[in-house]
């Protein structure tokens, strides 16, 4: 999933001459894609393809979600993102289904955060 997001960015980015994307993984899951060699990588081969330098910025690395929740609540509007693996509509809207893997690990950042949903 990483690269298909990381790829997709790039072409934006690189039409707009940026000089670097993001992407908020943790690192925290063992997934192949979930790592810093692997996204180097990624940055590697975006910058030999486009001939354009691109840096992959991982500014999340490391952390654990409570701690994002809790240092970046009061900068943005955390309350508002979805992270949902089986969302649901409910009179027109998108919404969290509250069961799923994500929506739990959601749940806990900010309960652990101290943070109200």
């Amino acid at each position: 999933r990483n690269l298909t997001l990381l790829t997709a960015v790039a072409g934006y980015a690189l039409s707009k001459r940026a000089e670097s994307i993001g992407i908020g993984s943790l690192g925290l899951y063992p997934f192949p894609d979930n790592n810093l060699a692997y996204l180097k990588e990624v940055e590697r081969l975006i910058t030999e393809g486009s001939k354009q330098r691109l840096k992959v910025e991982v500014p999340f690395f490391g952390m654990e979600k409570g701690e994002i929740v809790k240092r970046f609540s009061k900068l943005v509007p955390l309350h508002r993102t979805f992270s949902c693996v089986n969302p649901i509509l409910q009179n027109g809207k998108v919404l969290h289904c509250g069961r799923c893997v994500k929506c739990k690990e959601r749940e806990e950042a900010f309960k652990e955060a101290q943070i109200p949903l």
